[in-house]
């Protein structure tokens, strides 16, 4: 089958020679809708994966880079439109057994897109079209099938088989060997290499066919791209082939079209020219202007526009007399304006001007350096002059006539007109100036803005120096420090020969200004009784200034003092007591108070926060530069009442609920260890008063460690207390330490969380549990401090079971004695679980039945409860620490009914943990031990 070409005289021959192609890609080939496409070979080509087939949604399928078979690799693929009549051609690297390609037709842009491995663009739309080619006896005998895609309900579901409308001269291979015909395409070149044989296409290996779209569909569907692939399918019929490579293309029977943007001068007529790609027949044009309506088709693919303005978008779209329509193409109009000039005025030094060039005051008129100006002497503008000549003392006028031409248009030049006054004259007359900032203020303040004081004109040009000598230029004043700074200044009225030029000084006088307010504060509310002391040091302070609370009615301090924002200086509270908790915040900028960190500098052997038993203490911290509490900048010469002050709270909260002390604090807080703290007491508590609770060893004395039944173990003597603290065996000779056994360590933090809580420290449950474990077990052995040893872990079986029981207990104690349980007011390890959230064990409710089992337990562990009434009730599992490990029920129970919780246990859950039963009318706890691997 052969369609000529009545132009150029091509056609094409449906017989296997694939010379006759070259002519379709010639530069001078009439034929508008065609593609090419040259596909890698074997290793690096894209395929299809994943089993992608032709009757799955394009959405689905997908392609990579890999290996190619030689029978389904292709190397070119190609397709035109000639009149009705679609053509189209492949090739396959290997002709060795059946083999199938297939020619997909898309009215979408359909191509592989994203990083392999992915997907595709595009989607199915009704009337896609697939033509299959089935190759048998080595690709002698080419056979066609033909389906159209509709979605459902097709012959084949997606698609539908189209017969009777192909013969035996639709489709044919090549029986001898044809040399590859030598094309280049829009970027894609011709070339082909068997895998035996050659060189050229062997026999069978190059495959092209037709149809007549006219005779399937009535006319030429809208195609936008094409795909060839290569199928793995035993027959012609089989839709369900998993497709090998691939070769796509762009397919224009809808045509595409461009606009470019134009560029043309205020008042000139703009010209688009639409320019089409692709598209069948005679191409018709519509154009919309703005947001206007699109006009009638017509033949003209041009638009003129007079008077246009800036911003205006010229819309297109073209369609072929198939009815196919492209997608709109924009084209934006630019309008270059008339040069924007200003007139213009220079003043010279009576004595310097002479024969200045007039060109050089092109820029300040506005020109630009790529602009052609013309002065003239005459305002007619007759007479050209380039130069001044020169000038009597008086006001002088010239003229120019400026024209710009733009690159990208091609209009005539756009002219606009200025004027240069220039005018004969003394030099500038200066004066000295000076200026007066606080601290910061002048950051960024231009110099050019002091310009006007030392006496020069707006339109002279007026350079700053940092030093006399004028040789550093400096545009802005920088940070400067506290004294005073000078800045030069040069005065030019300048020409480009001459210039008149004066001088001037600026002195800037830089004062410290920042503020700052401490309001002190006692349990929340000015106390005017307290001898509360503040020193405030460093920076340039020559010396300690000390301001007290004492007799202060509002307990401001040092409202008057002025400080320097880029010095440091440190604020000390000075001989606070040990029982009392210190809060600082500051107000930040958006005045929200913000915690302070402190520390005090009187620390004994690295301890500090009066951990080693200080008496008294300072509570330190920093302000100013280098620091995360910067002071406030202020304006010079501001009102008090417009003054930026930065500002403390600071508020010492006394006991109760204040925080534990260490077993080496109540040592030293005795009359018998020997510490020089005994001797610091009454300073301490003369300085708070009744309120500083400051508690000695002795005052807690005698002392009942533990209590069972009619037994009991007091400590009646500061000295056995101490024992006790030491960890030392009462003997009455050696007193020797005992640290290795069990029951001493935990005689000596239950008696150090006894006397904590004797003292109104802060309450936590889990700290209050253990020492109740901690009270029953030493009173199961009696302890007393005499005996060599009471829980050990020598002996058989690894010693005595209770022996890790009883150091762990000791850890939770030890714990809470460091403020390192429950959430202390000096900690935030663990959340606190205070007498707000469970009852201590004292009160807790005997009727609740509460028993976890097996326990002892490695990794499950089951926990029963019951009540005797209906109440709401919450079941909690915490760590030693204090930290919540689950909530095991959170609900009604009901009377009488025994519920069961699982535990599971797992290397985190530590040796101990306690269980703790809340209900509406009391509270019941329990331990569990934790067996590890």
């Amino acid at each position: 089958m052969a369609v000529p070409l009545a132009s150029t005289g091509q056609s094409i021959t449906v017989d296997g020679n694939p010379g006759d192609w070259a002519s379709i890609y010639d530069p001078g080939s009439t034929v508008t809708v065609k593609s090419l496409k040259r596909d890698a070979n074997n290793t690096g080509d894209d395929q299809f994966t994943m089993g992608s087939q032709d009757r799955d949604p394009l959405q689905e399928w997908t392609w990579n880079i890999g290996n190619t078979n030689d029978k389904g690799d292709i190397s070119n693929a190609g397709a035109a439109l000639i009149g009705c009549n679609l053509y189209f051609f492949g090739d396959r690297t290997a002709i060795n057994g059946d083999a199938q390609i297939g020619f997909w037709f898309f009215k979408d842009e359909v191509a592989p897109i994203g990083t392999p491995p992915s997907g595709f663009s595009g989607e199915h739309q009704i009337g896609d079209l697939l033509i299959l080619t089935h190759f048998t006896n080595g690709g002698g005998e080419p056979l066609i099938s033909i389906y159209e895609w509709v979605g459902s309900g097709g012959s084949h579901g997606e698609l539908n088989e189209i017969t009777g409308k192909t013969s035996s001269e639709d489709a044919m291979v090549n029986n001898q060997l044809y040399p590859v015909p030598s094309v280049t395409f829009e970027g894609q070149t011709w070339s082909y290499a068997p895998k035996s044989g050659g060189p050229g296409y062997v026999t069978g290996s190059f495959f092209e066919g037709s149809v007549n779209l006219c005779d399937l569909f009535g006319s030429v569907p809208c195609f936008s791209s094409f795909l060839l692939e290569t199928r793995n399918a035993p027959s012609l019929n089989s839709l369900q082939a998993s497709l090998q490579d691939l070769a796509w293309g762009n397919f224009d029977v809808t045509p595409s079209v461009t606009v470019d943007d134009q560029v043309v001068c205020e008042g000139g007529t703009a010209e688009f020219t639409a320019t089409p790609h692709g598209g069948v027949g005679t191409l018709e044009y519509s154009w919309k202007i703005g947001d206007g309506a699109y006009s009638t088709y017509s033949t003209s693919n041009t638009l003129s526009i007079p008077n246009a303005t800036e911003g205006t978008a010229v819309y297109v779209k073209v369609r072929g007399s198939n009815g196919c329509e492209s997608d709109p193409d924009e084209g934006e109009l630019t309008v270059n304006p008339l040069p924007a000039l200003q007139n213009a005025t220079a003043d010279f030094c009576a004595d310097e001007q002479s024969n200045t060039t007039l060109a050089d005051f092109n820029d300040e008129i506005g020109a630009l350096s790529t602009d052609d100006v013309v002065w003239y002497s005459d305002a007619a503008r007759t007479t050209m002059v380039t130069s001044t000549g020169d000038l009597a003392a008086g006001p002088h006028t010239f003229y120019a006539t400026v024209s710009r031409s733009y690159a990208d248009t091609d209009s005539e030049s756009c002219h606009s007109e200025a004027e240069l006054a220039i005018e004969i004259l003394e030099a500038p007359a200066l004066q000295n100036a000076t200026a007066d900032f606080c601290e910061g203020e002048m950051v960024g303040v231009a110099l050019s803005s002091y310009n006007d004081e030392i006496g020069a004109l707006s339109t002279d040009n007026v350079v700053w120096y940092s030093d006399a000598a004028r040789a550093t230029v400096i545009e802005d004043m920088q940070d400067l420090a506290v004294g005073s700074h000078t800045f030069y200044a040069t005065v030019s009225r300048e020409y480009p020969e001459e210039s008149c030029d004066s001088e001037a000084s600026l002195t800037v006088n830089v004062e410290a200004c920042s503020k700052i307010k401490l309001r002190k504060l006692t349990d929340g509310v000015v106390d005017p009784t307290m001898q509360w002391s503040f020193t405030i040091s460093g920076g340039d302070l020559p010396q300690p200034i000390t301001e007290t609370v004492a007799n202060d009615a509002d307990g401001m301090l040092f409202e008057s003092l002025v400080l320097s924002k880029d010095q440091t200086y440190t604020i000390c509270e000075t001989n606070v007591g040990a029982a009392f908790t210190v809060s600082i915040k500051y107000r930040d900028a958006n005045g929200v108070l913000q915690d302070v960190s402190w520390y005090d500098p009187q620390v004994i052997n690295g301890g500090g926060d009066f951990n080693q038993g200080e008496a008294i203490g300072n509570y330190c911290f920093e302000i100013g530069a280098g620091t995360s509490i910067p002071l406030p900048l202020n304006t010079y010469g501001s009102d008090e009442l417009d003054l930026i002050f930065l500002e403390f709270e600071i508020n010492n909260i006394p006991p109760p609920g204040g925080n534990a002390r260490t077993p080496g604090y109540w040592k030293n807080w005795s009359s018998c260890s020997g510490g020089n703290q005994y001797d610091k007491v009454m300073e301490a508590r003369e300085n708070g008063g009744e309120k500083a609770d400051f508690w000695l060893l002795d005052d807690h004395l005698p002392h009942t460690l533990w209590t069972s039944g009619t037994s009991s173990f007091t400590l009646t003597t500061c000295n056995l207390a101490v024992l006790i603290l030491d960890e030392r065996q009462n003997d009455g000779r050696k007193y020797a330490k005992m640290a290795s056994d069990a029951a001493y360590k935990l005689a000596k933090h239950l008696m150090t969380y006894q006397l904590n809580k004797n003292s109104d420290t802060y309450e936590c449950a889990s700290a209050a549990l253990a020492a109740e474990q901690a009270e029953a077990l030493l009173a199961q052995y009696g302890f007393d401090g005499t005996k060599s040893s009471y829980i050990s872990n020598k002996g058989k079986g690894g010693g005595d079971p209770n022996y890790a029981i009883a150091l762990d207990l000791a850890k939770i104690l030890d714990a809470y004695n460091n403020n390192l349980l429950c959430g202390s007011q000096t900690s935030s390890a663990a959340a606190r679980i205070s007498d707000g959230e469970f009852k201590a064990p004292s009160d807790l409710d005997n009727s609740l039945s509460l028993i976890a089992f097996p326990n002892p337990a490695r990794e499950v562990t089951t926990i029963r409860f019951s009540s005797p009434t209906a109440t709401q009730a919450v079941l909690q599992v915490y760590s030693m620490d204090g930290r919540q490990h689950s909530i095991l029920f959170n609900g009604e129970m009901e009377a009488g009914k025994v519920y069961e919780e699982q535990l599971q246990l797992n290397k985190d859950s530590g040796s101990m943990l306690f269980y703790i039963l809340q209900t509406e009318f009391g509270s019941q706890t329990g331990k569990i031990v934790t067996i590890r691997e």
